[in-house]
Order: C-alpha cells, then structure tokens, then sequence
C-alpha cells in the first residue's frame, strides 16, 4: 500500500502533468482492471489535461441570453469520483474535452439527481420547473451554465 501512497504508482505520463496535484494520477484500480497494469494511465484519459479545475465565468451563453426554450442533454462523456472522505469534493472528469474539474458535493448530488430525471433533450425552462424554480433565478441560471461550461450538459 506504500507505493499507492507515495505515488510509485504514478504513471510516466503523468509525473508532469500540471493536474496531477488536483487528480492523483486519477484511478489506479481503473488501470489495473481496464489495462491489468497499475502503472497505465486511467482508461478515461485520452491525452495530457492542460487544463485546471474551471473557473465559471461565462455571460452570454444561450441561457444567460434568456432562451428559456433552449435545449440541453446529460452529455455521455462525463465520469466523476469522490476526492476522499474528508472533503466534500468530487473530481468530474469528461472524456470529450479532455478535462479535469472539482466540484462541490451539493452540485455533484444536483447533476446525479437531474441525470435520474432528465432522460431526454429537455429545455432549460422544463428543468426549472422540476425543480419548482424561477427561470429568472440567476442561482439557477449560474448553476446551468456552470453545468454547461465543463460539459456535464449539452446545447441541442
């Protein structure tokens, strides 16, 4: 176990990542099933992420533009796990843009509740209305467009 601790196991590809203090050289036990090799890179990684964990600040997305008809979908592309027990944060990773972002437990307990409801291309208005909200609400508005800048949902 001390070389799953002291980072032995960490892949060649990932000793210079610039997300490797963030990821952790993501799931060992990932590799060992996918690849039967500890040593091989997580079977989600594509290629180097070069990006770090995202900062939301978008404002004239379709949604903030108020297209309350627009059209969004859980994308396929998105995996996460819990960082550890002691924090409340989870490591959302999409395989599409190749990247990496952390987070909270309250958003990450939002994303799998919507994905348990929304089982089709849904607009954003619909959404709302699952969740009893205002389409106007800028918290919710903030929330989506925060799920569609790291790709948890899709424009349609």
């Amino acid at each position: 176990m001390n070389k799953w601790r002291d980072g032995s196991y960490i892949p060649a590809d990932c000793k210079n990542c610039k997300a490797l203090e963030w990821c952790n050289a993501a799931c060992r036990c990932q590799s060992e099933c996918f690849y039967q090799q500890e040593m091989h890179t997580d079977p989600w990684m594509t290629e180097t992420f070069l990006t770090t964990p995202s900062v939301f600040c978008r404002v004239n997305t379709v949604v903030h533009k108020r297209q309350k008809d627009v059209l969004v979908d859980m994308s396929d592309d998105i995996r996460w796990r819990k960082e550890n027990d002691q924090d409340d944060q989870f490591l959302l990773f999409n395989k599409q843009k190749s990247e990496a972002t952390k987070i909270n437990g309250t958003l990450m307990n939002f994303i799998s509740d919507l994905k348990t409801k929304l089982k089709t291309p849904s607009s954003v208005a619909h959404i709302a209305f699952l969740y009893n909200t205002d389409i106007e609400d800028e918290s919710f508005i903030n929330i989506i467009e925060k799920m569609i800048d790291i790709g948890v949902l899709v424009v349609v």
